[in-house]
This record gives C-alpha cells, sequence and structure tokens, in this order.
C-alpha cells in the first residue's frame, strides 16, 4: 500500500512540473532572449560622404599601383618581375630563359601563338603569366627577351 501512494505522489509530481513551468513561460522566454542577445549592433551608412572614405577603404578591385607596367617598362624588369618565377628555372615545363633546345619548338609556332598562349594561357601557365597588367606590347617583348638570340 505504501508503494502504492508513493506511486501516485510520483505519479502527480511528473504531471505537475509542466503545468508549473507553463505558468513561468513568459519569464524563462525574457530570461533566455536576454542571455542569447546579440553584445552590438552594426549600422550601415547608406550613402557615405567622400571624407568619410580612407585609404584602407578603398574597393578589393584597386589594384597596388606597383604592379601596374607602363609602355616605357624595361622588358628586362618585366623578365625579372613576373617571368623568371617560372622561366628561369623551367618550373612545370616552362621553357628556360633562352634554351635553344626548349624554345626552337615554340619558335616554329610563329610570335602570334606564343602571344595567344601567354594571353590566354596555356598549360600550367595563367593567362597573362603572372603579370595581369602587362599589355600585349609588354607580352611580345617578354616572350622574345626570353628566346636565345
Amino acid at each position: 500500500m505504501k508503494k502504492n501512494i508513493a506511486s501516485i505522489g510520483l505519479i502527480l509530481i511528473i504531471i505537475s512540473t509542466p503545468l508549473l513551468a507553463r505558468s513561468n513561460d513568459v519569464d524563462n522566454q525574457a530570461i533566455i532572449e536576454d542571455r542569447i542577445k546579440p553584445i552590438g549592433q552594426v549600422h550601415l551608412l547608406q550613402n557615405p560622404q567622400p571624407a568619410l572614405i580612407t585609404p584602407a577603404l578603398t574597393p578589393l578591385s584597386a589594384k597596388p599601383a606597383e604592379t601596374k607596367t607602363t609602355a616605357s617598362t624595361n622588358v628586362n624588369e618585366v623578365y625579372t618581375k613576373y617571368c623568371s618565377v617560372c622561366h628561369a628555372t623551367g618550373i612545370a615545363n616552362a621553357p628556360k630563359f633562352r634554351d635553344p633546345s626548349l624554345w626552337k619548338p615554340r619558335m616554329t609556332q610563329g610570335i602570334n601563338v606564343l602571344l595567344e598562349h601567354v594571353t590566354n594561357g596555356f598549360n600550367a601557365m595563367p593567362p597573362k603569366g603572372t603579370c595581369s597588367t602587362c599589355t600585349p606590347e609588354e607580352l611580345k617583348a617578354a616572350i622574345e627577351y626570353m628566346e636565345p638570340k
């Protein structure tokens, strides 16, 4: 009999617990929302004033000045800065600088084909090699500079 009374008491506690919790749902919800609220807010300017833009906020598409080349750039500088990365050692089957055995088969294709390969990329070489700002004239000059003399 004592076991039945204990069992009934336990059942009443189990049944009444959700009822007690419901009475505090509003309070519990407020506590939970307070606990998980953001610690800060972000406000974006819709039309920023030009004076508010600093050099650190320039668009990512802007190229650093030092990567730009000009028509007056020395071809040796273009080769040293961009082409020598692969062509000095022959990385990824790049023809080594002025190596006749590697350049002769390529030279028979003609400068226009080589220029197309450099411009659009060929095999492991990306478009324009590593000089994304080089002009076609600079790329052509770099090819001619690397060919055996």
